[in-house]
């Protein structure tokens, strides 16, 4: 539930995209991309502990759910950068887009030519793990 409430900030901040979790039914994708997220922090200490080499031998559970939300993660931040990118082809298009726009940090990201849109969307989902961690741990302490 804790994760429910953060990603509102986060994800707006990170993403450019509001995630909806306020809503009555927030969006299929960022109803996968919470639930992906709240299975990945259950299964991190266990999937930790694992000596890696066990993994090249036998696939656990643990490890496979962990590297399967991982994946909807990334599906979710390649989705949001090529909505985004989108967005930005349209106003250099029409020639809406000004110095202004490029503010926001994922707008930033792609503006800029030395950043791959894979590293940018595996960036933007290790930026999003440690505010969730962050935050999380802020609001249980507290």
């Amino acid at each position: 539930m804790c994760y429910f409430l953060q990603f509102p900030a986060i994800g707006t901040v990170l993403f450019e995209t509001r995630f909806g979790s306020f809503a009555k039914s927030p969006s299929v994708e960022a109803a996968k991309f919470i639930a992906a997220v709240e299975r990945l922090f259950h299964q991190v200490l266990k999937v930790f502990v694992i000596p890696v080499w066990i993994d090249k031998f036998y696939r656990l559970k643990a490890v496979q759910e962990f590297y399967d939300c991982m994946d909807v993660m990334y599906d979710f931040g390649d989705m949001c950068i090529e909505k985004r990118l989108n967005e930005i082809r349209d106003k250099l298009g029409s020639g809406d887009f000004n110095a202004e726009d490029t503010a926001e940090f994922l707008t930033f990201l792609i503006s800029r030519d030395d950043i791959s849109s894979k590293e940018i969307s595996a960036n933007l989902v290790e930026i999003l793990m440690a505010a969730v961690e962050t935050v999380g741990m802020s609001i249980h302490f507290s």
